[in-house]
């Protein structure tokens, strides 16, 4: 496990990013789980409000090639620049393992 939290002030919702994987499990009785591979990550942005930034949390938007999951928000995400980086490292380290390079069609 790379990184592991969960929103600020949320009971029902964590997230864990390992070599491979995002992992982001929700529900409180119930639980659902989605997986994101870290390969199919094409872009990760994070962004705070200025009421965000005074209590240090922030998200961070992944997009990715799966088509059941293009779009992902980790929301409310404690130091989010931190998480950030973590993320960005282990996607290129990721690409790295399996030979895998990005190429932007125009």
């Amino acid at each position: 496990i790379l990184w592991q939290g969960r929103p600020f002030l949320s009971l029902v919702m964590d997230y864990t990013v390992t070599n491979e994987r995002i992992k982001i499990t929700s529900g409180l009785l119930g639980k659902a789980h989605e997986n994101v591979e870290l390969i199919r990550i094409q872009d990760i942005d994070h962004s705070q409000t200025f009421g965000e930034r005074v209590l240090k949390i922030g998200d961070i938007t992944i997009r990715s090639h799966d088509p059941s999951h293009p779009e992902i928000v980790l929301r409310n995400v404690q130091d989010p620049s931190s998480v950030y980086e973590i993320l960005r490292r282990a996607v290129l380290e990721a690409r790295k393992r399996h030979n895998f390079s990005y190429r932007e069609e125009m």
